[in-house]
């Protein structure tokens, strides 16, 4: 008598477990091949917003605004010259004015005493007098240069605000533009990784369909 049972025909063991073995295998190293592959899309350059910036700003207002801040830290520094030598001129000035007072003061003690001031102690009083105005006519140039050098640095910062609001501006544009294009780069990096993936899934689902009823299932 013949069954109506079909009988199965599988390879034996050793078989099917050598090629479960190179299965799990051959899918370690194709998983480690893919993640080469993924790590590599995500390294692919997109536009850095230093390129952006290069190509929205205004080349011009730039100059001007690297220009402007050269001469401020230049006026500056001359002011910071000038209030030095106000410092040593005041000093200068307070010593030939206490010199003066000391000799007027022995000027007048002589007097008083009916003691003719000789010639050396009027030509120092002279010299302290002279070198206590020539003082104070520097002391009062450099003050007026200070004055005039402080109105330059005012106008010249205010042209700099004005630059850098431009520029502002223009960066807003330029950050908001770089944003979009890093959208669409991370879009072009999905669709790499779809593109290689998914004819890896669709192989691995037929190869699986193909192989469950194979003699060495």
């Amino acid at each position: 008598m013949t069954s109506d049972t079909p009988l199965e025909h599988k390879g034996p063991w050793t078989h099917r477990a050598l090629v479960l073995l190179f299965t799990l295998l051959m899918g370690f190293l194709l998983f480690w091949l893919l993640g080469f592959i993924i790590k590599d899309i995500d390294h692919c350059p997109g536009s850095s917003f230093q390129d952006t910036e290069h190509l929205r700003l205004d080349a011009r207002l730039l100059k001007q605004s690297a220009d402007l801040k050269t001469r401020i830290e230049e006026t500056r520094r001359i002011i910071a010259d000038q209030k030095q030598r106000q410092d040593v001129l005041r000093d200068s000035t307070a010593n030939s004015q206490k010199t003066m007072g000391q000799l007027l003061e022995m000027q007048k003690l002589s007097l008083q005493k009916g003691v003719a001031i000789s010639a050396a102690e009027q030509k120092a009083l002279a010299e302290s007098e002279e070198l206590f105005l020539s003082n104070q006519r520097q002391y009062q140039g450099i003050n007026e240069k200070i004055v005039s050098l402080s109105e330059q640095l005012r106008g010249q910062e205010e042209s700099l605000r004005s630059a850098d609001r431009k520029l502002e501006v223009q960066r807003t544009f330029a950050r908001q533009e770089f944003e979009s294009r890093q959208q669409w780069h991370q879009l072009k990096l999905a669709a790499m990784k779809l593109a290689v993936l998914l004819p890896l899934l669709l192989a691995a689902v037929w190869l699986f369909l193909k192989c469950r009823t194979g003699l060495y299932a």
